[in-house]
This record gives structure tokens, C-alpha cells and sequence, in this order.
């Protein structure tokens, strides 16, 4: 007979989010969008950079902070942020794992 393993209390029930400045924007950890951001984002296209930011932020987060007239290197930094907040980490350690 199987032993039954309760999960409940194993769920996380805090919604990971970044902040920039004093802005706090919820990110959407869902393997799907998770998933999705990263095969967008390595499409290396604006299409491709837009919707992968508008799923994990939301599209009003991402005409709030004007992603797209953003340096690239200020784009990697939410890239990672957002990396770092999907899997529940510090920034620095994801910055290591996510180095391009």
C-alpha cells in the first residue's frame, strides 16, 4: 500500500514580483509563461522581447517603464530579475546561473 505525502503546506502562497525604484510589479511564475518568456526572449527579436515582457509583467508594466527604449544591458538586468523572482532566488545567484 502507498503512503500518502500531503503537498498542501508545501505550495507557495507568496507572488513572486520585482521592484524597480518604488514600483513593485508582480511577475507571472506559471511554467507557461516562464517557458514562454525564456524561448521568446532567445529569439533575439523586438516581437519576440515585447511579448515575452508583456506575459511576465503584464502589458501595462511594460509601456510603464518603457522596456523598449531600454539599453540592453538594462534589459538583461529585469531579464534576470524576473528569473531570479520566477524561481525564488537572490538576483545575484541568478545572475550567475542566467550569465549570457
Amino acid at each position: 500500500m502507498a503512503k500518502l505525502v500531503n503537498l498542501t503546506d508545501k505550495f507557495s502562497k507568496i507572488k513572486p514580483q520585482i521592484q524597480i525604484a518604488e514600483i513593485i510589479y508582480d511577475v507571472n511564475d506559471s511554467m507557461e509563461t516562464i517557458i514562454k518568456f525564456q524561448e521568446l526572449a532567445n529569439e533575439g527579436t523586438l516581437e519576440g522581447f515585447t511579448k515575452a515582457f508583456e506575459l511576465a509583467l503584464g502589458k501595462p508594466a511594460v509601456k510603464e517603464l518603457k522596456l523598449l527604449k531600454m539599453s540592453q544591458e538594462d534589459i538583461r538586468v529585469i531579464m534576470i530579475g524576473i528569473m531570479a523572482s520566477a524561481r525564488g532566488m537572490e538576483y545575484d545567484e541568478a545572475e550567475k546561473y542566467f550569465r549570457s
